[in-house]
């Protein structure tokens, strides 16, 4: 059966959030690539621990949200928890912003990670059987 339209862009959506949330995964790799990655330089070894443990968690929601594309039961569950901790990071942005144009970039890509989950959200439930 050919995928639909509903199909296909639940996939782009999820598969382009995943995408966003693996973008740091080099970063466990130390400071040299954390540089590279965010355009600022690592200042204290607690800094980059701190850092790289960030690379894991964003690589298991980026890893998550594939899974979800092949198990029905875990989309809503797993986009909400990935919905959860890109709005709580432009939550802080907003009200605490660190005067970093660095974080800029992470903020324009944890925005459209949101608008990708929130499209996800809403077109899940067309790619159900009988919809």
């Amino acid at each position: 059966m050919k995928p639909g339209l509903a199909e296909i862009t639940l996939c782009i959506a999820l598969v382009g959030a995943a995408l966003i949330h693996l973008l740091p995964v080099p970063g466990v790799l130390g400071s040299e690539w954390l540089v590279k990655l965010y355009g600022i330089a690592v200042p204290d070894p607690a800094s980059e621990f701190l850092l790289r443990h960030r690379a894991i968690v964003f690589g298991l929601m980026g890893m998550a949200l594939l899974a979800a594309l092949a198990i029905r039961a875990w989309r809503t569950p797993f986009v909400l928890f990935v919905l959860a901790s890109d709005l709580a990071f432009l939550l802080i942005a907003v009200v605490d912003w660190p005067g970093s144009t660095a974080l800029q970039r992470v903020i324009a890509f944890d925005g459209l990670s949101v608008a990708l989950l929130f499209l996800a959200l809403i077109v899940d439930p067309l790619t159900k059987p009988g919809a």
